[in-house]
């Protein structure tokens, strides 16, 4: 099973693969830029507390697969996550954004946010159907991969 995070009154697992590009699908995430993004998105996150488990930035869009206490909803997480990479990107690198973008922006809008777990949905499904059902064989409910029989 995977990795559990404990916060105040809850112990959970929310995992989330999420992407954004940049305005006009520009490649301007160069591996100077790139690097100076990786850590601005790591100190955000940890500012937040979430869990960066993986980061992929190619010339036009970036990857984060990460891990978000329940609390916070995952619209504000990539809200703030762009808006503020953004303002401390175009401040940084002003005379390089500007060859691309007349207005100070740098994302497009919108995302895409996929869950992530470690149990597919007919196995969840599965399980609690079967809570408080008595077995016949006696044979404990089993969850791919999970041990806990």
């Amino acid at each position: 099973m995977g990795m559990y995070w404990k916060a105040s009154h809850c112990v959970y697992d929310c995992r989330y693969h999420v992407v954004w590009i940049t305005k006009y699908r520009r490649k301007v995430l160069n591996e100077r830029v790139s690097s100076y993004l990786r850590k601005v998105l790591e100190g955000i996150c940890k500012e937040l507390h979430i869990r960066v488990l993986k980061i992929g930035i190619e010339e036009d869009h970036v990857h984060m697969y990460i891990t978000v206490p329940p609390v916070q909803p995952i619209s504000y997480v990539l809200k703030i996550l762009k808006g503020r990479s953004s303002k401390v990107m175009r401040k940084k690198f002003k005379d390089y954004f500007s060859e691309f973008y007349l207005k100070e922006v740098l994302w497009a809008v919108g995302y895409f946010v996929a869950t992530v777990g470690e149990v597919t949905h007919k196995v969840v499904a599965k399980y609690v159907e079967d809570q408080g059902k008595k077995d016949i064989e006696e044979e404990c409910i089993e969850l791919k991969d999970s041990g806990l029989c």
